[in-house]
């Protein structure tokens, strides 16, 4: 619903706050999105667009950090531009934004429909962010909707259905909550089988959600029974409510995000259970295999019987080709494979040494089966914990465990040099990162930290060593510079002291010396802060 009528009301209002503002730069850092910085010449906001077909979106956000890499300035015509105004146009999934010289026009139809437009006063389009080629020359023309009344409906359709693709704009999701809302009404329930009394009970039902949604001032995300999850200025009666705010496009931002957590997640998740089930597989063969004790008993009488009976054959030293058919015990006809380039004696011994192995191989399994159910009871055991895992964090946790029961690590994604640290969100675009151990400190300190970057670590003691991107050299705000100093005092041997001496200094000041132990470095110029070992509400 982040593309809802609805919701794009709400969004237009966050981002009119900026009139006025200036545009500085228009950048994109993939090929569904970009960014519109605008300024006030003090604080900085920024609109953000999508248009990949899961994500269809404009919202603000108050924080944005650029990469350093892949980000390319596009739409240079908005550069210095004054933003005047935005609105819904119509009833459509279309947001007008007025600047002093230009007017865009921000299309979210859905995926390869979706794009965003400069058009010039003659309302031709002069630039766009996709399909430049295709675009540029046009005149940009907007189709008018029509959406009928949900009682304008043929009489042989659902109510819901009515509902979901009238005038009301609901949707599916917003059809649902006027049907639980009218608990009497089931959803199938055709136009043709409600009585008049009935329709006034939706109309009024109808009116009261409309009026909840333009003038809601609480904005909730939320997930069905299906882990779906759905952003509304609506608290739907059906769902779970997972958070809510103050600010609709912290709501579309807080659902984007979750979504690609989410699709992280079960991306990972079907990664680890199919290397575990297809681990469970292989043991559960190789059980079967080794089992099967009896076989292995009958080869080794079979073999002792070949080797004995060549053993008695008064011609033993002769050789008679690849086989030969003698008497058993019994008097049986016996036909016995043989080596043809030795004799019958030289035969035998080769059978009497395929006794000794395979009764070598009868001890081995009769060691190995039990260790091997063991195995297979772990691997069971850990399938079970990693159907039950609801996070990704959960998962990451597994992996160590993971390779101690089956001996291998799990191939999945590669991992980024960032997910390899603790991440935290100081406010105002800081983000802090945090090694977790010795090694991985090296990491952060030597391979990642860039040299103006701020390094923090507890003084006198053990403990991660962090950093705090920097885009050049210059001391971040005092509470920014405390929270991270904060942070470092929680994840040090000093963890539980009252106040704890955090040493700071830009990266390029650190220095690890040759053959240092792992986590080891040098310092040549820092500054101290006393802090209180404390985390933070939540970790990205």
């Amino acid at each position: 619903m982040i593309r809802n009528y609805y919701t794009l009301l709400h969004i237009v209002k966050d981002i009119n706050k900026l009139s006025g503002w200036i545009v500085s730069e228009c950048f994109t850092q993939d090929k569904d999105s970009f960014i519109i910085s605008l300024n006030d010449g003090i604080r900085e906001s920024f609109i953000v667009f999508n248009s990949d077909s899961k994500y269809d979106s404009i919202y603000l956000k108050a924080n944005f950090k650029k990469a350093r890499k892949n980000s390319v300035n596009i739409l240079s015509d908005l550069e210095g531009d004054i933003f005047q105004n935005a609105e819904v146009v119509g009833k459509s999934r279309i947001v007008k934004l007025n600047f002093l010289h230009t007017t865009c026009y921000a299309v979210m139809f859905g995926g390869i429909h979706s794009n965003f437009l400069l058009v010039n006063s003659k309302g031709i389009i002069f630039d766009s962010f996709k399909d430049k080629k295709s675009n540029v020359g046009l005149e940009f023309v907007i189709k008018e909707e029509n959406h009928p009344d949900f009682q304008q409906f043929p009489q042989n359709t659902s109510i819901k259905s009515a509902l979901a693709n009238s005038n009301l704009l609901f949707g599916s999701t917003y059809a649902n909550e006027v049907l639980h809302r009218l608990p009497h009404i089931d959803s199938n329930t055709l136009l043709s089988e409600l009585s008049s009394i009935q329709f006034n009970k939706i109309r009024f039902i109808v009116d009261n959600i409309i009026n909840e949604l333009i003038n809601s001032d609480k904005f909730f995300v939320m997930e069905d029974d299906h882990h779906r999850k759905v952003m509304s200025p609506l608290a739907l009666i059906d769902m779970e409510l997972k958070s809510f705010h103050q600010i609709c496009s912290e709501a579309v931002d807080k659902k984007i995000v979750s979504d690609i957590i989410d699709s992280e997640f079960r991306n990972e998740h079907k990664t680890i259970l199919n290397y575990l089930q297809k681990e469970e597989h292989k043991l559960r063969k190789q059980l079967e295999n080794m089992s099967d004790l009896e076989s292995a008993y009958q080869r080794k009488e079979e073999y002792r019987i070949y080797a004995d009976i060549l053993m008695s054959h008064p011609n033993n030293k002769s050789k008679y080709g690849n086989n030969i058919i003698l008497k058993d015990w019994n008097g049986q006809d016996i036909n016995i494979k043989l080596d043809q380039k030795l004799n019958l004696l030289e035969n035998a011994k080769k059978y009497y040494d395929k006794v000794r192995s395979t009764n070598e191989d009868i001890k081995i399994r009769k060691i190995r089966i039990p260790a091997m159910q063991r195995k297979l009871e772990s691997v069971i055991e850990k399938i079970e914990e990693v159907k039950k895992a609801t996070h990704i964090k959960e998962l990451a946790r597994f992996e160590t465990g993971i390779k101690k029961v089956t001996g291998t690590r799990i191939n999945t994604a590669k991992m980024t040099m960032e997910d390899k640290f603790r991440k935290f969100d100081l406010g105002e675009g800081y983000i802090l990162y945090a090694g977790k151990n010795a090694t991985n400190n090296d990491e952060l300190t030597v391979k990642f930290a860039k040299p103006n970057d701020i390094w923090l670590h507890a003084r006198g003691t053990s403990g991660s060593h962090t950093i705090i991107r920097m885009e050049k050299e210059e001391k971040p705000p005092k509470h920014i510079l405390q929270k991270a100093a904060e942070i470092t005092a929680y994840y040090s041997g000093a963890k539980n002291a009252k106040y704890t001496a955090v040493i700071w200094t830009f990266k390029k000041y650190v220095r690890k010396p040759k053959g240092a132990n792992p986590g080891s470095v040098t310092v040549a110029k820092e500054a101290v802060i006393m802090a209180e070992p404390k985390l933070p509400d939540t970790e990205i």
